[in-house]
Protein backbone atom coordinates (compact mmCIF):
# COMPACT_ATOMS: atom_id res chain seq x y z
CA UNK A 1 0.00 0.00 0.00
CA UNK A 2 2.82 2.41 0.89
CA UNK A 3 4.50 2.12 -2.53
CA UNK A 4 1.23 2.58 -4.44
CA UNK A 5 0.25 5.51 -2.22
CA UNK A 6 3.61 7.21 -2.74
CA UNK A 7 3.25 6.87 -6.52
CA UNK A 8 -0.36 8.09 -6.35
CA UNK A 9 0.70 11.21 -4.46
CA UNK A 10 3.49 11.88 -6.95
CA UNK A 11 1.22 11.56 -10.00
CA UNK A 12 -1.57 13.65 -8.45
CA UNK A 13 0.58 16.27 -6.71
CA UNK A 14 -0.80 19.26 -8.65
CA UNK A 15 -4.38 18.04 -8.18
CA UNK A 16 -3.83 17.75 -4.43
CA UNK A 17 -2.34 21.25 -4.18
CA UNK A 18 -5.29 22.78 -6.08
CA UNK A 19 -7.77 20.96 -3.86
CA UNK A 20 -6.00 21.98 -0.66
CA UNK A 21 -5.90 25.60 -1.79
CA UNK A 22 -9.70 25.50 -2.22
CA UNK A 23 -10.07 23.96 1.24
CA UNK A 24 -7.92 26.68 2.81
CA UNK A 25 -10.19 29.27 1.17
CA UNK A 26 -13.09 27.75 3.11
CA UNK A 27 -11.25 28.30 6.40
CA UNK A 28 -9.65 31.65 5.55
CA UNK A 29 -11.69 33.79 7.93
CA UNK A 30 -11.56 31.11 10.61
CA UNK A 31 -7.76 30.85 10.58
CA UNK A 32 -7.02 34.56 10.80
CA UNK A 33 -9.86 35.67 13.12
CA UNK A 34 -9.67 33.48 16.23
CA UNK A 35 -12.60 33.36 18.64
CA UNK A 36 -13.53 31.52 21.82
CA UNK A 37 -16.73 29.50 21.59
CA UNK A 38 -18.69 27.20 23.89
CA UNK A 39 -16.56 24.42 25.48
CA UNK A 40 -13.28 26.04 24.48
CA UNK A 41 -13.24 28.10 27.68
CA UNK A 42 -13.02 24.81 29.61
CA UNK A 43 -9.66 23.94 28.08
CA UNK A 44 -7.96 27.30 27.56
CA UNK A 45 -5.52 28.57 30.20
CA UNK A 46 -5.69 25.39 32.30
CA UNK A 47 -3.38 25.27 35.29
CA UNK A 48 -3.47 21.48 35.44
CA UNK A 49 -4.17 18.63 33.01
CA UNK A 50 -7.99 18.20 33.03
CA UNK A 51 -9.62 14.76 33.06
CA UNK A 52 -12.66 15.70 31.00
CA UNK A 53 -11.69 13.62 27.96
CA UNK A 54 -11.18 10.51 30.08
CA UNK A 55 -14.60 10.97 31.66
CA UNK A 56 -16.17 11.22 28.20
CA UNK A 57 -14.40 8.08 27.01
CA UNK A 58 -12.14 9.94 24.59
CA UNK A 59 -9.05 8.24 25.93
CA UNK A 60 -6.74 8.91 23.00
CA UNK A 61 -7.44 12.66 23.10
CA UNK A 62 -6.30 12.71 26.73
CA UNK A 63 -3.06 10.93 25.78
CA UNK A 64 -2.66 13.18 22.72
CA UNK A 65 -2.96 16.25 24.95
CA UNK A 66 -0.39 14.89 27.41
CA UNK A 67 2.13 14.60 24.56
CA UNK A 68 1.37 17.61 22.37
CA UNK A 69 -0.33 20.27 24.50
CA UNK A 70 0.14 22.26 27.69
CA UNK A 71 -2.54 21.03 30.11
CA UNK A 72 -4.90 20.21 27.24
CA UNK A 73 -5.02 23.75 25.87
CA UNK A 74 -5.02 24.06 22.06
CA UNK A 75 -2.13 25.93 20.44
CA UNK A 76 -3.56 29.01 18.67
CA UNK A 77 -3.52 28.87 14.86
CA UNK A 78 -1.16 25.88 14.77
CA UNK A 79 -3.73 23.31 15.90
CA UNK A 80 -6.40 24.78 13.64
CA UNK A 81 -4.13 24.60 10.60
CA UNK A 82 -2.91 21.08 11.42
CA UNK A 83 -6.53 20.01 11.98
CA UNK A 84 -7.49 21.22 8.50
CA UNK A 85 -4.40 19.63 6.93
CA UNK A 86 -4.95 16.30 8.70
CA UNK A 87 -8.68 16.23 7.90
CA UNK A 88 -7.82 16.90 4.25
CA UNK A 89 -5.19 14.13 4.38
CA UNK A 90 -7.77 11.61 5.61
CA UNK A 91 -9.89 12.50 2.58
CA UNK A 92 -6.84 12.00 0.38
CA UNK A 93 -6.36 8.47 1.73
CA UNK A 94 -10.03 7.68 1.11
CA UNK A 95 -9.70 9.04 -2.42
CA UNK A 96 -6.68 6.78 -2.99
CA UNK A 97 -8.66 3.77 -1.76
CA UNK A 98 -11.72 4.51 -3.91
CA UNK A 99 -9.61 5.47 -6.93
CA UNK A 100 -8.17 1.95 -6.99
CA UNK A 101 -11.75 0.73 -7.47
CA UNK A 102 -12.49 3.56 -9.95
CA UNK A 103 -9.31 3.72 -12.07
CA UNK A 104 -10.78 6.06 -14.71
CA UNK A 105 -11.37 8.89 -12.24
CA UNK A 106 -10.81 12.30 -13.85
CA UNK A 107 -8.77 15.13 -12.29
CA UNK A 108 -11.85 17.31 -11.76
CA UNK A 109 -13.64 14.50 -9.93
CA UNK A 110 -10.63 14.04 -7.62
CA UNK A 111 -10.58 17.74 -6.77
CA UNK A 112 -14.33 17.68 -6.12
CA UNK A 113 -13.98 14.69 -3.78
CA UNK A 114 -11.20 16.28 -1.73
CA UNK A 115 -12.80 19.72 -1.49
CA UNK A 116 -16.28 18.51 -0.55
CA UNK A 117 -14.96 16.03 2.01
CA UNK A 118 -13.20 18.78 3.99
CA UNK A 119 -15.66 21.66 3.62
CA UNK A 120 -19.16 20.48 4.48
CA UNK A 121 -20.23 23.14 7.04
CA UNK A 122 -22.63 20.94 8.99
CA UNK A 123 -19.84 18.49 9.86
CA UNK A 124 -16.34 19.89 9.27
CA UNK A 125 -17.38 23.47 10.02
CA UNK A 126 -18.92 22.38 13.30
CA UNK A 127 -15.99 20.21 14.39
CA UNK A 128 -13.31 22.78 13.54
CA UNK A 129 -14.97 25.30 15.88
CA UNK A 130 -13.80 23.15 18.80
CA UNK A 131 -10.08 23.92 18.62
CA UNK A 132 -9.29 21.90 21.73
CA UNK A 133 -10.29 18.66 19.98
CA UNK A 134 -10.32 19.31 16.21
CA UNK A 135 -6.68 18.34 15.64
CA UNK A 136 -6.76 15.04 17.58
CA UNK A 137 -10.13 14.22 16.01
CA UNK A 138 -8.63 14.80 12.57
CA UNK A 139 -5.85 12.33 13.43
CA UNK A 140 -8.61 9.87 14.32
CA UNK A 141 -10.15 10.35 10.88
CA UNK A 142 -6.75 9.80 9.26
CA UNK A 143 -6.19 6.62 11.29
CA UNK A 144 -9.63 5.36 10.29
CA UNK A 145 -8.88 6.00 6.62
CA UNK A 146 -5.69 3.92 6.92
CA UNK A 147 -7.71 1.28 8.80
CA UNK A 148 -10.06 0.98 5.82
CA UNK A 149 -7.05 0.71 3.50
CA UNK A 150 -5.53 -2.07 5.60
CA UNK A 151 -8.90 -3.83 5.75
CA UNK A 152 -9.07 -3.81 1.96
CA UNK A 153 -5.51 -5.18 1.64
CA UNK A 154 -6.16 -7.87 4.26
CA UNK A 155 -9.22 -9.07 2.34
CA UNK A 156 -7.03 -9.46 -0.76
CA UNK A 157 -3.80 -10.84 0.73
CA UNK A 158 -4.98 -12.40 4.02
CA UNK A 159 -1.97 -10.72 5.65
CA UNK A 160 -2.23 -10.81 9.45
CA UNK A 161 -0.09 -7.68 9.65
CA UNK A 162 -2.72 -5.70 7.74
CA UNK A 163 -5.47 -7.20 9.91
CA UNK A 164 -3.70 -6.09 13.09
CA UNK A 165 -3.10 -2.60 11.69
CA UNK A 166 -6.75 -2.32 10.66
CA UNK A 167 -7.89 -3.16 14.20
CA UNK A 168 -5.31 -0.98 15.97
CA UNK A 169 -5.92 2.07 13.77
CA UNK A 170 -9.70 1.81 14.14
CA UNK A 171 -9.28 1.35 17.89
CA UNK A 172 -7.31 4.60 17.95
CA UNK A 173 -10.02 6.37 15.93
CA UNK A 174 -12.78 5.19 18.27
CA UNK A 175 -10.66 6.12 21.30
CA UNK A 176 -10.36 9.64 19.90
CA UNK A 177 -14.11 10.00 19.32
CA UNK A 178 -16.63 7.16 19.44
CA UNK A 179 -18.56 8.65 16.50
CA UNK A 180 -15.62 7.93 14.17
CA UNK A 181 -16.84 4.33 13.98
CA UNK A 182 -19.60 5.65 11.70
CA UNK A 183 -16.94 6.80 9.21
CA UNK A 184 -15.47 3.28 9.01
CA UNK A 185 -18.92 1.79 8.43
CA UNK A 186 -19.69 4.33 5.70
CA UNK A 187 -16.37 3.69 3.94
CA UNK A 188 -16.87 -0.08 3.88
CA UNK A 189 -20.42 0.27 2.57
CA UNK A 190 -19.06 2.69 -0.05
CA UNK A 191 -16.48 0.12 -1.19
CA UNK A 192 -19.18 -2.54 -1.47
CA UNK A 193 -21.38 -0.13 -3.44
CA UNK A 194 -18.56 0.65 -5.90
CA UNK A 195 -17.92 -3.05 -6.44
CA UNK A 196 -21.59 -3.63 -7.19
CA UNK A 197 -21.43 -0.76 -9.69
CA UNK A 198 -18.42 -2.53 -11.24
CA UNK A 199 -20.58 -5.67 -11.50
CA UNK A 200 -18.65 -7.41 -8.74
CA UNK A 201 -21.51 -8.78 -6.67
CA UNK A 202 -19.59 -10.93 -4.17
CA UNK A 203 -19.49 -8.48 -1.29
CA UNK A 204 -20.55 -10.64 1.65
CA UNK A 205 -16.97 -11.46 2.67
CA UNK A 206 -16.06 -7.77 2.85
CA UNK A 207 -19.15 -7.03 4.92
CA UNK A 208 -18.76 -9.69 7.59
CA UNK A 209 -14.98 -9.46 7.90
CA UNK A 210 -15.10 -5.66 8.14
CA UNK A 211 -17.86 -6.02 10.73
CA UNK A 212 -15.56 -8.35 12.67
CA UNK A 213 -12.80 -5.72 12.66
CA UNK A 214 -15.26 -3.06 13.82
CA UNK A 215 -16.57 -5.29 16.61
CA UNK A 216 -13.09 -6.27 17.83
CA UNK A 217 -11.92 -2.65 17.85
CA UNK A 218 -15.08 -1.50 19.64
CA UNK A 219 -14.92 -4.27 22.25
CA UNK A 220 -11.24 -3.51 22.87
CA UNK A 221 -12.13 0.16 23.32
CA UNK A 222 -14.86 -0.59 25.86
CA UNK A 223 -12.58 -2.95 27.79
CA UNK A 224 -10.02 -0.15 28.14
CA UNK A 225 -12.68 2.47 28.88
CA UNK A 226 -14.45 0.48 31.60
CA UNK A 227 -11.10 -0.47 33.11
CA UNK A 228 -10.38 3.25 33.48
CA UNK A 229 -13.90 3.80 34.87
CA UNK A 230 -13.32 1.02 37.41
CA UNK A 231 -10.03 2.57 38.51
CA UNK A 232 -11.33 6.16 38.62
CA UNK A 233 -14.82 5.27 39.84
CA UNK A 234 -16.70 7.71 37.60
CA UNK A 235 -17.50 8.69 34.03
CA UNK A 236 -19.60 11.30 32.24
CA UNK A 237 -23.07 9.71 32.14
CA UNK A 238 -24.45 12.23 29.64
CA UNK A 239 -23.05 10.00 26.86
CA UNK A 240 -25.28 7.05 27.72
CA UNK A 241 -28.21 9.12 28.95
CA UNK A 242 -28.21 11.50 25.99
CA UNK A 243 -27.41 9.22 23.07
CA UNK A 244 -28.98 5.81 23.81
CA UNK A 245 -32.58 6.30 22.70
CA UNK A 246 -33.83 2.89 23.74
CA UNK A 247 -33.51 3.96 27.39
CA UNK A 248 -35.58 7.10 26.96
CA UNK A 249 -38.83 5.50 28.14
CA UNK A 250 -40.58 6.06 24.80
CA UNK A 251 -42.08 3.20 22.82
CA UNK A 252 -39.73 1.14 20.65
CA UNK A 253 -41.61 2.14 17.50
CA UNK A 254 -41.46 5.86 18.28
CA UNK A 255 -37.74 5.63 19.09
CA UNK A 256 -37.07 3.78 15.83
CA UNK A 257 -39.19 6.24 13.86
CA UNK A 258 -37.26 9.21 15.25
CA UNK A 259 -33.93 7.56 14.45
CA UNK A 260 -35.01 6.79 10.87
CA UNK A 261 -36.65 10.17 10.34
CA UNK A 262 -33.41 11.80 11.44
CA UNK A 263 -31.83 10.38 8.27
CA UNK A 264 -34.40 12.27 6.19
CA UNK A 265 -34.04 15.38 8.35
CA UNK A 266 -30.32 15.69 7.68
CA UNK A 267 -30.29 14.30 4.13
CA UNK A 268 -32.83 16.86 2.99
CA UNK A 269 -31.48 19.69 5.15
CA UNK A 270 -34.67 19.96 7.18
CA UNK A 271 -34.57 21.65 10.63
CA UNK A 272 -37.54 19.64 11.89
CA UNK A 273 -37.61 17.11 14.74
CA UNK A 274 -34.04 17.62 15.98
CA UNK A 275 -33.05 20.58 18.11
CA UNK A 276 -30.16 21.42 15.81
CA UNK A 277 -30.66 23.05 12.43
CA UNK A 278 -28.80 21.73 9.39
CA UNK A 279 -26.52 24.60 8.45
CA UNK A 280 -25.62 24.38 4.77
CA UNK A 281 -28.52 22.00 4.34
CA UNK A 282 -29.34 23.31 0.86
CA UNK A 283 -26.19 21.70 -0.55
CA UNK A 284 -26.91 18.41 1.23
CA UNK A 285 -30.52 18.46 -0.01
CA UNK A 286 -29.60 19.13 -3.66
CA UNK A 287 -26.96 16.41 -3.56
CA UNK A 288 -29.41 13.94 -2.01
CA UNK A 289 -31.98 14.59 -4.75
CA UNK A 290 -29.29 14.27 -7.45
CA UNK A 291 -28.12 10.98 -5.91
CA UNK A 292 -31.67 9.61 -5.87
CA UNK A 293 -32.01 10.45 -9.58
CA UNK A 294 -28.66 8.79 -10.25
CA UNK A 295 -29.66 5.66 -8.31
CA UNK A 296 -33.00 5.35 -10.13
CA UNK A 297 -31.35 5.74 -13.55
CA UNK A 298 -28.63 3.19 -12.71
CA UNK A 299 -31.19 0.75 -11.29
CA UNK A 300 -32.98 0.52 -14.63
CA UNK A 301 -29.73 -0.11 -16.52
CA UNK A 302 -29.19 -3.35 -14.58
CA UNK A 303 -30.94 -6.34 -16.16
CA UNK A 304 -30.77 -9.21 -13.65
CA UNK A 305 -33.24 -9.01 -10.77
CA UNK A 306 -30.72 -10.30 -8.21
CA UNK A 307 -28.25 -7.67 -9.32
CA UNK A 308 -30.96 -5.00 -9.17
CA UNK A 309 -31.81 -6.04 -5.61
CA UNK A 310 -28.17 -5.93 -4.51
CA UNK A 311 -27.64 -2.54 -6.15
CA UNK A 312 -30.77 -1.14 -4.49
CA UNK A 313 -29.68 -2.47 -1.11
CA UNK A 314 -26.24 -0.87 -1.26
CA UNK A 315 -27.54 2.35 -2.81
CA UNK A 316 -29.83 2.79 0.20
CA UNK A 317 -27.28 1.60 2.75
CA UNK A 318 -24.63 3.95 1.35
CA UNK A 319 -26.95 6.95 1.74
CA UNK A 320 -27.77 5.79 5.27
CA UNK A 321 -24.19 4.79 6.13
CA UNK A 322 -23.38 7.85 8.28
CA UNK A 323 -26.49 7.15 10.39
CA UNK A 324 -26.37 3.35 10.79
CA UNK A 325 -24.66 3.50 14.18
CA UNK A 326 -27.24 5.99 15.48
CA UNK A 327 -30.17 3.92 14.25
CA UNK A 328 -28.73 0.98 16.22
CA UNK A 329 -28.46 3.30 19.23
CA UNK A 330 -32.04 4.45 18.70
CA UNK A 331 -31.21 8.15 18.73
CA UNK A 332 -31.96 11.21 16.64
CA UNK A 333 -29.66 13.33 18.80
CA UNK A 334 -26.99 13.68 16.12
CA UNK A 335 -24.99 16.87 15.97
CA UNK A 336 -23.10 17.69 12.80
CA UNK A 337 -19.72 16.96 14.37
CA UNK A 338 -20.84 13.37 14.96
CA UNK A 339 -21.67 12.57 11.32
CA UNK A 340 -18.21 12.18 9.79
CA UNK A 341 -19.54 9.67 7.29
CA UNK A 342 -21.65 12.43 5.75
CA UNK A 343 -18.47 14.02 4.33
CA UNK A 344 -17.47 10.76 2.69
CA UNK A 345 -20.95 9.96 1.39
CA UNK A 346 -21.42 13.35 -0.25
CA UNK A 347 -17.93 13.39 -1.76
CA UNK A 348 -18.34 9.94 -3.31
CA UNK A 349 -21.88 10.71 -4.49
CA UNK A 350 -20.54 13.70 -6.42
CA UNK A 351 -17.84 11.54 -8.02
CA UNK A 352 -20.28 8.79 -9.01
CA UNK A 353 -22.70 11.29 -10.56
CA UNK A 354 -19.87 12.91 -12.51
CA UNK A 355 -18.71 9.51 -13.77
CA UNK A 356 -22.22 8.38 -14.72
CA UNK A 357 -22.89 11.45 -16.88
CA UNK A 358 -19.60 11.46 -18.81
CA UNK A 359 -21.18 9.79 -21.85
CA UNK A 360 -23.92 12.45 -22.00
CA UNK A 361 -22.04 15.63 -22.94
CA UNK A 362 -24.73 18.26 -22.27
CA UNK A 363 -25.90 16.63 -19.06
CA UNK A 364 -22.30 16.25 -17.90
CA UNK A 365 -21.70 19.96 -18.45
CA UNK A 366 -24.78 20.78 -16.39
CA UNK A 367 -23.57 18.47 -13.61
CA UNK A 368 -20.12 20.11 -13.62
CA UNK A 369 -21.69 23.55 -13.25
CA UNK A 370 -23.96 22.28 -10.46
CA UNK A 371 -21.03 20.67 -8.62
CA UNK A 372 -18.93 23.85 -8.84
CA UNK A 373 -21.86 25.86 -7.52
CA UNK A 374 -22.40 23.46 -4.59
CA UNK A 375 -18.73 23.61 -3.67
CA UNK A 376 -18.88 27.40 -3.88
CA UNK A 377 -21.85 27.37 -1.49
CA UNK A 378 -19.90 25.21 0.95
CA UNK A 379 -16.90 27.55 0.87
CA UNK A 380 -19.19 30.56 1.26
CA UNK A 381 -21.15 29.01 4.12
CA UNK A 382 -17.96 28.11 5.98
CA UNK A 383 -16.63 31.66 5.90
CA UNK A 384 -20.04 33.14 6.67
CA UNK A 385 -20.72 31.03 9.76
CA UNK A 386 -17.27 31.84 11.16
CA UNK A 387 -17.80 35.53 10.42
CA UNK A 388 -21.15 35.40 12.22
CA UNK A 389 -19.50 33.74 15.19
CA UNK A 390 -16.81 36.43 15.15
CA UNK A 391 -19.60 39.00 15.59
CA UNK A 392 -20.84 36.96 18.55
CA UNK A 393 -17.33 36.85 20.00
CA UNK A 394 -16.89 40.63 19.70
CA UNK A 395 -20.26 41.07 21.41
CA UNK A 396 -19.26 38.75 24.27
CA UNK A 397 -15.94 40.55 24.68
CA UNK A 398 -17.69 43.91 24.87
CA UNK A 399 -20.27 42.73 27.40
CA UNK A 400 -17.66 40.95 29.51
CA UNK A 401 -15.24 43.89 29.58
CA UNK A 402 -17.97 46.41 30.37
CA UNK A 403 -19.33 44.33 33.26
CA UNK A 404 -15.89 43.81 34.76
CA UNK A 405 -15.04 47.50 34.32
CA UNK A 406 -18.25 48.43 36.14
CA UNK A 407 -17.38 46.04 38.97
CA UNK A 408 -13.96 47.65 39.34
CA UNK A 409 -15.38 51.19 39.15
CA UNK A 410 -17.83 50.29 41.93
CA UNK A 411 -14.93 49.32 44.15
CA UNK A 412 -15.85 45.64 44.39
CA UNK A 413 -12.86 43.28 44.66
CA UNK A 414 -13.63 40.29 42.43
CA UNK A 415 -10.22 38.81 43.34
CA UNK A 416 -11.37 38.06 46.88
CA UNK A 417 -15.15 37.81 46.48
CA UNK A 418 -17.11 35.48 44.17
CA UNK A 419 -19.27 36.89 41.38
CA UNK A 420 -22.76 35.53 40.67
CA UNK A 421 -24.45 36.26 37.34
CA UNK A 422 -28.24 36.18 37.59
CA UNK A 423 -30.10 35.44 34.35
CA UNK A 424 -28.90 35.98 30.78
CA UNK A 425 -28.07 38.88 28.47
CA UNK A 426 -30.27 38.59 25.41
CA UNK A 427 -28.46 39.86 22.28
CA UNK A 428 -30.24 42.03 19.75
CA UNK A 429 -32.04 40.16 16.99
CA UNK A 430 -29.67 40.00 14.02
CA UNK A 431 -30.48 38.32 10.71
CA UNK A 432 -27.64 35.82 10.50
CA UNK A 433 -27.11 32.12 9.92
CA UNK A 434 -26.40 30.21 13.10
CA UNK A 435 -25.33 26.67 13.85
CA UNK A 436 -25.26 24.90 17.19
CA UNK A 437 -22.67 26.86 19.20
CA UNK A 438 -21.77 29.26 16.38
CA UNK A 439 -23.50 32.62 16.02
CA UNK A 440 -25.34 34.80 18.51
CA UNK A 441 -27.16 31.90 20.15
CA UNK A 442 -23.71 30.66 21.22
CA UNK A 443 -23.13 33.78 23.35
CA UNK A 444 -21.63 32.98 26.74
CA UNK A 445 -24.04 35.38 28.39
CA UNK A 446 -27.01 33.57 26.83
CA UNK A 447 -25.94 29.92 26.97
CA UNK A 448 -28.12 27.88 29.36
CA UNK A 449 -29.86 31.20 30.11
CA UNK A 450 -26.73 32.28 31.99
CA UNK A 451 -24.35 29.47 32.94
CA UNK A 452 -22.09 30.95 35.64
CA UNK A 453 -19.33 28.41 35.09
CA UNK A 454 -19.10 29.14 31.38
CA UNK A 455 -19.27 32.91 31.89
CA UNK A 456 -16.44 32.75 34.43
CA UNK A 457 -14.40 30.58 32.08
CA UNK A 458 -14.90 33.02 29.23
CA UNK A 459 -13.95 36.01 31.40
CA UNK A 460 -10.70 34.22 32.22
CA UNK A 461 -9.81 34.32 28.49
CA UNK A 462 -10.26 38.11 28.69
CA UNK A 463 -7.84 38.34 31.58
CA UNK A 464 -10.26 38.30 34.55
CA UNK A 465 -10.01 35.54 37.16
CA UNK A 466 -13.50 35.39 38.67
CA UNK A 467 -13.87 33.35 41.85
CA UNK A 468 -16.52 30.60 41.75
CA UNK A 469 -19.51 30.83 44.08
CA UNK A 470 -21.11 28.12 46.20
CA UNK A 471 -24.69 26.92 45.82
CA UNK A 472 -25.71 28.80 48.97
CA UNK A 473 -24.10 31.98 47.68
CA UNK A 474 -25.96 31.65 44.38
CA UNK A 475 -29.22 31.10 46.22
CA UNK A 476 -28.57 34.14 48.40
CA UNK A 477 -27.75 36.17 45.29
CA UNK A 478 -31.05 35.16 43.70
CA UNK A 479 -32.94 36.33 46.76
CA UNK A 480 -31.02 39.61 46.85
CA UNK A 481 -31.55 40.22 43.12
CA UNK A 482 -35.35 40.37 43.26
CA UNK A 483 -35.40 44.14 43.74
CA UNK A 484 -32.38 44.84 41.51
CA UNK A 485 -32.45 46.48 38.07
CA UNK A 486 -31.08 44.55 35.10
CA UNK A 487 -27.72 45.33 33.53
CA UNK A 488 -26.63 47.84 32.24
CA UNK A 489 -29.03 49.94 34.34
CA UNK A 490 -27.89 51.59 37.55
CA UNK A 491 -28.19 49.26 40.51
CA UNK A 492 -27.70 46.10 38.41
CA UNK A 493 -24.37 45.30 40.12
CA UNK A 494 -24.21 45.17 43.92
CA UNK A 495 -22.25 43.49 46.69
CA UNK A 496 -24.04 41.70 49.52
CA UNK A 497 -22.81 39.25 52.15
CA UNK A 498 -19.39 39.07 50.53
CA UNK A 499 -20.79 38.21 47.09
CA UNK A 500 -20.77 40.43 43.98
CA UNK A 501 -24.11 40.11 42.20
CA UNK A 502 -24.64 40.97 38.52
CA UNK A 503 -28.24 40.82 37.36
CA UNK A 504 -28.59 40.32 33.61
CA UNK A 505 -32.27 39.31 33.67
CA UNK A 506 -34.79 37.43 35.75
CA UNK A 507 -33.56 33.85 36.25
CA UNK A 508 -35.39 31.19 34.23
CA UNK A 509 -35.99 27.56 35.13
CA UNK A 510 -33.14 26.65 32.79
CA UNK A 511 -30.85 29.04 34.67
CA UNK A 512 -31.64 27.32 37.97
CA UNK A 513 -30.93 23.89 36.47
CA UNK A 514 -27.67 24.95 34.76
CA UNK A 515 -26.33 26.51 37.95
CA UNK A 516 -27.35 23.69 40.26
CA UNK A 517 -29.88 25.62 42.33
CA UNK A 518 -33.23 24.37 43.55
CA UNK A 519 -35.92 26.72 42.30
CA UNK A 520 -38.24 27.75 45.10
CA UNK A 521 -41.93 27.79 44.29
CA UNK A 522 -43.61 31.12 44.93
Amino acid sequence: MAVRLKEYLRVNFKTIIIAFFCVVLAYGFFLFNPTVSIDEETWLLNGTQPLGWLEQGRIAIHIFDLIFSHNGAPIPFLWDFFAILTWFSSGLIFLFIFAEELPELKVFAKIVFLVYYATIPFVAGDMMAFSMSSFPVATGLLATAFSVGNTRIWLKTKSKVNLIWAIVLLFYGISIYQAILGLYITAIVGLCFIRVLNREFKTFEMVWKSAMIAIISTVAYFIVFFSIVTIRGSYDSYITEGFIGWWSGESVFLTLFKALYNICRVSFGSPFLGAESVFGGTVICILTIAYICYAIFTFFTIKEMKEKAQFLFYAIMFACGPFIMYVLMGTNNTMGRMLFGLCLTGALQMVLILNATEQHRRLHQVVIVMVIYLLFLNLSNMNRIYFNDYIRYQYDCTVGNEIMLEIEKSGYDYHSKPVVFIGAKQPDAIAMDQHDTLGMKGSYFLWDDGNNGRISGFLKTLGYTVLPSSTDQKQGAVNASQMMATWPNEGSIIEKDGVIIVKLSEPSQKWYHANGIQQKLQ
